[in-house]
């Protein structure tokens, strides 16, 4: 009898053992994955960046990958109160550092695999370039300048991207509104914008008015697929392709 009961100890030991490493090697995995994609996204956005007339004049970010509630100490606090503690990705202007918090990170990738992260890193990159043009904006227009530029970004990461992609892009900025960064449907038209599936640009007057003017989700989508005759949606022959510099149409403000 107590042979028994020992053998079923064994047994669920080994079970809850065997359990408890498959669930690490999956953590494993996709760590390296994610960890895989962003060092994809900064390599190839790198290369992209010095061949950029526009860009290569302009610094570009490091990027730090870190846990919630971790502490910054120096410029980064000492000029925004809020980054003393780390509770979200954010980019810090006086040391041109995008922080990566693993949880956003782990959320995004979640969300949609490689195009939800791929998302987030566009997104704080354009806060780099907005801080390298002085831009002063109020909120939400600042936040949807950084998305419609996340737009561009993302077709210089990927050259071609299927309409899905595309779509699954466009739904996640529709389920991320909020008050600073507006809602859902002007983040949508915003990065579809600096994608070159709507006409028009990033500038500052631009991104003003659509923080004015909510745009019905519905038509977004039917825009989106009234320029895509096939499945696949090819950035580089966009009939709305804009560099940085006509998306922000020369720095006009």
């Amino acid at each position: 009898m107590k042979t028994k009961k020992i053998l079923h100890k064994l047994l669920a030991f080994t079970f809850l053992t065997n359990l408890f490493c498959s669930k690490i090697k999956a953590d494993e995995n996709k760590d390296n994955e994610i960890f895989g994609i962003i060092e994809n996204f900064t390599e190839i956005m790198s290369k992209a960046w010095m061949k950029d007339k526009f860009l290569k004049e302009i610094r570009m970010p490091q990027t730090i990958l870190l846990d919630a509630n971790s502490r910054v100490y120096g410029s980064c606090s000492q000029r925004d109160k809020n980054l003393k503690t780390i509770g979200g990705s954010s980019y810090c202007s006086s040391t041109n550092t995008i922080f990566l918090v693993k949880e956003d990170v782990d959320l995004f990738y979640e969300l949609n695999d490689s195009s939800g992260l791929l998302y987030l890193l566009a997104h704080e990159w354009s806060h780099s370039l907005q801080h390298a043009w002085l831009s002063k904006i109020p909120h939400p227009a600042k936040e949807l300048q950084a998305d419609c530029l996340a737009g561009r970004f993302v077709s210089m990461f990927e050259e071609n991207i299927d309409r899905k992609k595309i779509l699954s892009l466009a739904k996640i900025s529709l389920h991320m509104g909020s008050k600073i960064h507006g809602t859902g449907n002007q983040r949508a038209y915003a990065l579809l914008t600096g994608l070159g599936v709507i006409d028009g640009t990033c500038s500052i007057p631009k991104m003003k008015d659509l923080a004015k003017k909510p745009r019905n989700a519905n038509k977004v989508i039917r825009l989106m697929n009234l320029r895509s005759a096939s499945n696949d949606i090819n950035i580089n022959e966009s009939p709305y392709k804009k560099s940085f510099n006509q998306l922000v149409e020369k720095f006009e403000y």
